[in-house]
């Protein structure tokens, strides 16, 4: 049995939310309300439970691979499920049981137009393969907009994923199919303007440059010859609430089982 805790951001767009559909650049930023997801995954082949707080339903997915998405919190976990699935083909030899918490992001039961959506179906897909061992920011970020699009007919740019899953300020294109998502200094006055410096991640300078064996001089938590990720500065202890982004720690459970954590 492996019990999985995810948590991801909702997003505010800065600019070009619709702008990005016909593939212009988008700035969009990771806000503090999050969408939690508690997995609890068994061997065996069975259905999928999903237990929805802002909803107070329960569903039960007999036929996880056929049965009809639906909407609210249980199909964007089932959306999650196929996609992660497509990634990891070992889940489809377990069951779950899913409760998911997007009560952040309503007001009075109206819904604030924050990402809920987007924030359930990234935690969900980080929860899911986390607990078949995969935890590539790279790869679970692939996942979730696959997932999303599913769940969301192809609608939407998937700029509200990318924030849930990278967290910070970012500028978002999709342009012939193809996401790319970075973070680049911005001339003032002109949010199109792309000549502003693209930043990399960077370690802060009261840090030892020898912090993690195998690093280079530059990216001393990442392995020689790539860029330093935001999962490699994750390595670095910060606020348990920090809102940013989606992150990953390990703790035994109550039983003293091993138990992985996106936060």
């Amino acid at each position: 049995m492996r019990r999985v805790t995810a948590s991801a951001p909702g997003k505010l767009f800065l600019a070009g939310e619709y702008a990005v559909l016909a593939g212009a650049p988008a700035l969009v930023a990771a806000v503090d309300r999050r969408a939690h997801v508690r997995a609890v995954l068994e061997p065996g082949a069975g259905p999928l439970e999903v237990e929805s707080l802002a909803e107070g339903t329960r569903r039960v997915i007999h036929d996880p691979e056929r049965d009809a998405l639906g909407g609210g919190d249980a199909g964007a976990v089932l959306a999650a499920l196929r996609s992660a699935r497509t990634a990891a083909p070992s889940l489809a030899a377990m069951r779950a049981r899913v409760v998911v918490d997007t009560r952040a992001f309503l007001a009075d039961g109206q819904k604030l137009g924050l990402g809920r959506s987007a924030a359930t179906v990234a935690a969900a897909v980080a929860a899911l393969l986390a607990g078949v061992g995969r935890q590539d920011r790279g790869e679970i970020l692939q996942a979730a907009l696959a997932a999303h699009a599913l769940f969301q007919e192809g609608r939407g740019s998937g700029a509200d994923v990318a924030a849930a899953v990278r967290g910070g300020v970012l500028e978002f294109r999709r342009e012939r199919g193809e996401v790319t998502v970075r973070a680049r200094v911005l001339p003032r006055g002109n949010w199109q303007d792309e000549s502003g410096e693209i930043v990399q991640p960077a370690v802060p300078h009261f840090l030892a440059q020898d912090a993690a064996p195998g690093g280079s001089p530059t990216s001393p938590f990442a392995p020689a010859g790539r860029a330093l990720r935001r999962d490699d500065i994750d390595q670095l202890r910060h606020p348990h609430d920090d809102p940013a982004h989606l992150r990953l720690t390990q703790r035994p459970d109550n039983a003293g089982r091993d138990q992985r954590e996106f936060t």
